[in-house]
C-alpha cells in the first residue's frame, strides 16, 4: 500500500485545482488505456483526503515511483476538461489540461511550443 499526497496550492494551467479526486480520476483513466498492465493499472485508488490518496497494488511493488513518474503512462491531467472536449482532441492545447512549469501553446506533428507557466 503506497500513501500519496499532492503539494498544496497545485493548478492545471486552466485555472482548476488539482486536488486528489481530480488526480485519482486522471489516473484512472491513464490506467484503462495502460499498454500492458502494471502495478498501478491493476491496483486500487482510494482518495482519503483533500490532497491525500492511497494506490493499493496486489503484492510489494517497489517500481511505483517509477511507474507512476513515466510521463508516456501517466500524465496527470483535467478529465473534466478532456472530456468536455467532446473528442475535439486537436482543441486540448488551448484548455490546459496539464499542469508544470511549461504550458503547451501549438501541437504540430513534429514539434511542441511551450511558454513559462508563472501561475
Amino acid at each position: 500500500m503506497w500513501d500519496l499526497a499532492l503539494r498544496p496550492g497545485i493548478r492545471f494551467h486552466n485555472g482548476s485545482p488539482l486536488d486528489t479526486g481530480a488526480a485519482v480520476a486522471s489516473l484512472q483513466a491513464d490506467a484503462a488505456r495502460a499498454f500492458s498492465p502494471d502495478d498501478v493499472s491493476t491496483g486500487t485508488l482510494t482518495v482519503t483526503g483533500p490532497l491525500t490518496f492511497t494506490l493499493t497494488t496486489r503484492s510489494p511493488a517497489a517500481k511505483i515511483p517509477a511507474e507512476l513518474a513515466n510521463l508516456e503512462q501517466y500524465l496527470v491531467y483535467d478529465t473534466r476538461t478532456y472530456a468536455a472536449a467532446g473528442g475535439d482532441l486537436s482543441s486540448l492545447v488551448q484548455r490546459g489540461i496539464f499542469t508544470g512549469p511549461f504550458q503547451p501553446t501549438a501541437l504540430t506533428a513534429t514539434e511542441l511550443t511551450a511558454t513559462a507557466n508563472r501561475r
